[in-house]
Formats: C-alpha cells, structure tokens, sequence
C-alpha cells in the first residue's frame, strides 16, 4: 500500500495570527509513522534523545499500550517507522 498525502493550509485571514493545517494521510501503520516522524523533525526540529530519562515509567506505559491495544503499539514501536525516518537505532526504546 502506498502512502496518501494531502495536506491543506487554511489562512483565517490577514489580521489572523493562527494559520490551520489540515493533513490526511492514509497507508500502512509504517508509512504513517514514518511520514509523521519525519515532518516533527523537519518542520519543528524535534530529536528524540538517545537514552530516554525515565527508563521505568515509560517501559510500564509501553507494556500497558502493549497488552491493551496493539494495533497503536504497533504503530509506535515493533516496526519502528519513527526511527527509521530520523535515523535512531531501532532498538531505543527496548
């Protein structure tokens, strides 16, 4: 499946200080994540840190998402689209 991307920049108007983006992806979980990871990282230079701070509160929050709903963790970590867009070791968050 490949990846659909539109993506609609809405102006409210010259006196407006907030712009709307409206964005629709469609594609595998892979795709998505990656396409994601990759525009935080470009547009607002978002960078994960290499070892994370709080080791034990996230490994219990990762296996909770786990147990109660795998299709997000599947998005999140097991095919690691996010660190494939940015260039991080697969294995960071294990």
């Amino acid at each position: 499946m490949s990846l659909y991307v539109n993506e609609q920049q809405l102006s409210l108007g010259t006196d407006s200080f907030m712009t709307v983006r409206h964005l629709t992806l469609k594609g595998s979980n892979y795709e998505l994540g990656q396409h994601l990871a990759a525009m935080a990282h470009t547009r607002y230079n978002i960078h994960v840190p290499s070892k994370p701070q709080q080791a034990l509160p996230n490994r219990c929050q990762r296996n909770y998402i786990l147990d109660h709903y795998p299709l997000y963790y599947e998005r999140m970590v097991k095919q690691a689209s996010a660190s494939s867009a940015i260039s991080l070791p697969e294995k960071i968050y294990s």
